[in-house]
């Protein structure tokens, strides 16, 4: 099962964050540290689900925005699924 929305990536230079609505995590059914595969604007990648200012967030690296070309600011469509190995 995945679940995709849109959204904005959060941040500034040197930190950025992948919101997650709550309803996203909670149709994953994982709870809130759950091991996920993330799509972002095609660009994948797997991580566990954090919190960022108390609401959960997914960490968005200065390597993986280079990588991707994303910046924060940017509209992002995200696609997470829990992880093979959760």
């Amino acid at each position: 099962m995945s679940e995709t929305y849109l959204t904005v990536l959060w941040g500034n230079a040197s930190n950025a964050a992948i919101p997650v609505p709550r309803s996203v995590v909670e149709a994953l059914g994982s709870g809130g540290r759950a091991r996920v595969h993330v799509t972002v604007n095609g660009f994948e990648f797997t991580s566990i689900l954090a919190s960022n200012l108390g609401e959960p967030a997914i960490g968005f690296s200065q390597v993986r925005r280079r990588e991707s070309g994303i910046e924060p600011g940017d509209a992002i469509e995200v696609t997470l699924a829990l992880a093979a190995d959760a």
